[in-house]
């Protein structure tokens, strides 16, 4: 009547093989079973058995203990399913080597079977000389001995593919315990592309700062090529200004001239200014100004582009302005203008 809750599995044949031995005096190591309730559903178990013997000697007997681990076999399904749908390369690990690993790390390190590598230790797949300058098997015993203290640790090492071509990899590993026994779940991810990346994101920032520089350098050799002639102009308007026989007429023009001369330098100053900006170097130069004279050549200036347009501009100063003020007169000049 009890058969009816067997079924036919290979747990259950390597159980009845277990419970010969026992019967034989042989077995006494602990064996699961898969047994179904009255409902149907399946349950397993962890079973021990142990002979008893008579008098002569020969076993007459089994005296055993069973305990339901069903639920522990379901969560073990759940990590397995993870473990083996993982993008990533997994792998389970002691000391004595590698007790299982998924089919991204086959892929990752060029194998096409487990049995290639369950029981391989790490350090023959990865360089002799790792990055920190240590051996493979040392930096490996490292990083497990990190782990056991820290629950968990990463490193980066060079490996090996099957096919002799070397990668960077970030390993991790968590460190557990199995059937009393220190493993360790290890992730290993490969860092070609993220370190190709990296590599091309400061060149970027390298040419982006230079050519930043190379802006600079050509925006001040243009201010000294256009301020030289410039110079030139202001200088030769204010000398025609000091001439005793200029009519009223040709001082208004010649201070029109001085103007858009002082315009077009405080425009040189302006591109400066901005590449200072940009390079966080910008300075104010505070000095004493006389406001109500900017404030006249501001006019100057604005007045001959109204009037080219065709539009009448008049200027009133309060009597109450400041004469003189401490600013950049520069950066004042470039606000109202």
């Amino acid at each position: 009547m009890f058969k009816r809750y067997f079924i036919d599995s290979p747990v259950n044949e390597r159980a009845r093989a277990m419970t010969r031995l026992t019967l034989e005096g042989k077995q006494q190591e602990a064996f699961e079973l898969e047994l179904l309730d009255k409902q149907g559903q399946l349950h397993q178990f962890e079973v021990i058995e142990v002979p008893m013997r008579g008098e002569t000697g020969d076993v007459i007997a089994l005296e055993g203990m069973a305990h339901d681990i069903s639920e522990r076999k379901r969560e073990e399904e759940k990590f397995r399913v993870l473990f083996e749908s993982s993008s990533l390369a997994n792998l389970l690990y002691a000391e004595k080597g590698i007790l299982d690993c998924n089919h991204a790390f086959l892929s990752l390190f060029g194998y096409e079977h487990k049995s290639e590598v369950l029981g391989t230790k790490l350090n023959p797949l990865a360089k002799e000389v790792q990055p920190d300058g240590r051996s493979a098997e040392d930096s490996l015993s490292q990083l497990m001995q990190q782990s056991l203290k820290k629950g968990h640790q990463q490193s980066e090492f060079i490996y090996r593919r099957a096919n002799g071509e070397s990668f960077l990899a970030e390993m991790i590993f968590t460190a557990t315990t199995m059937n009393d026994e220190h493993v360790f779940i290890g992730i290993i991810q490969d860092l070609t592309e993220r370190k190709q990346a990296e590599r091309e994101i400061i060149q970027a920032k390298d040419d982006a700062e230079q050519a930043n520089r190379a802006k600079s350098e050509f925006l001040s050799n243009m201010s000294h090529e256009l301020r030289t002639p410039l110079n030139g102009v202001l200088g030769y308007a204010q000398i025609l200004q000091n001439d005793k026989q200029a009519t009223t007429q040709q001082l208004e023009s010649l201070q029109g001239i001085e103007s858009c001369g002082q315009h077009l330098l405080t425009l040189i100053n302006d591109v400066l200014d901005l590449s200072k900006i940009e390079s966080g170097k910008m300075e104010f130069n505070i000095t004493v100004v006389n406001l109500p004279k900017l404030i006249k050549g501001v006019y100057d200036i604005v007045s001959h582009r109204a009037s080219a347009k065709g539009l009448a501009m008049n200027l009133e100063i309060q009597s109450d302005l400041p004469t003189s003020i401490k600013t950049d007169a520069t950066k004042l000049r470039q606000v109202l203008i």
